[in-house]
């Protein structure tokens, strides 16, 4: 069905069936737990195609050590080709981090299970969609570092064009601004938060109601975060109050056999 969709979408240019030319992956985990901080990083990662590798280093570095402060210097672990030491260095950096926030005022009371952990991480990176031009790989990650008042979440993705190896932006979509993208935008958000939220959600005024600030629903943003593509289709994804009134990330997804007149890929 995707395979079909992305055909029809790109005036005639096949997209293939995924086999073609398709990528060998591997997959590694790192875990440490010490002192009442756990951390747990798993990915898929390219290999024999370098561009690619460096691009997916650069996603999983990126998204461990995000920060919403754009005037902050983030030192990221250097990636020198091996990319389970990368991970290796990245998982001990961000234990290092969470140490640090666990117990910069002092000793932390633990309560309960004192073999359980107090702070506590988890990143994975998967492989969620690949065709014979294009790979998405996701980030879903977590995070709660004791004593806070809630975890943080968030839910990343990165498109990638296999034959140049750089990313997809939000150039993905095209005439976004259009009338007709808007309403189909308004439909997949009121069917994914009604799936989220396990309730109906069947008119304009009731999707209204879980709309953030003054924005027009027949106009909704599209997110900060770039969108990617998933076996469904393509996945927006919103972050948590950034649109929604919700703690986690909600993806919205828009898919193939309707966002297909919006879609602009580098199948060349």
């Amino acid at each position: 069905m995707a395979a079909m969709a992305l055909a029809l979408a790109c005036n005639g240019k096949t997209a293939g069936d995924g086999k073609k030319d398709k990528l060998a992956t591997d997959s590694v985990k790192m875990e440490k737990t010490k002192k009442g901080v756990s951390i747990t990083v798993k990915a898929d990662y390219p290999v024999g195609n370098e561009a690619l590798l460096e691009q997916v280093a650069s996603f999983v570095g990126g998204q461990m050590f995000y920060t919403e402060d754009t005037e902050a210097q983030v030192v990221l672990p250097p990636f020198k080709g091996d990319f389970k030491a990368f991970l290796k260095a990245c998982t001990q950096k961000r234990w290092d981090e969470l140490y640090a926030y666990t117990y910069e005022d002092g000793p932390v009371a633990f309560e309960g299970d004192r073999t359980m952990p107090i702070t506590s991480a988890e990143y994975t990176f998967r492989k969620v969609f690949e065709d014979e031009h294009c790979a998405t790989w996701q980030c879903r990650w977590y995070y709660y570092i004791a004593n806070a008042a809630r975890p943080n979440m968030a839910v990343h993705g990165m498109t990638v064009c296999k034959k140049t190896g750089k990313p997809l932006d939000h150039t993905l979509l095209k005439d976004t601004d259009s009338q007709a993208f808007g309403q189909l935008l308004k439909e997949c958000a009121r069917q994914a938060l009604a799936n989220e939220l396990e309730e109906t959600i069947d008119s304009d005024n009731k999707l209204k109601e879980y709309i953030l600030g003054d924005n027009d629903i027949d106009r909704l943003p599209l997110p900060l975060m770039p969108p990617y593509l998933t076996a469904d289709g393509v996945a927006l994804p919103y972050q948590d109050f950034e649109l929604f009134p919700m703690h986690d990330a909600l993806v919205v997804v828009l898919p193939y056999d309707k966002v297909g007149l919006f879609l602009n890929l580098p199948l060349q």
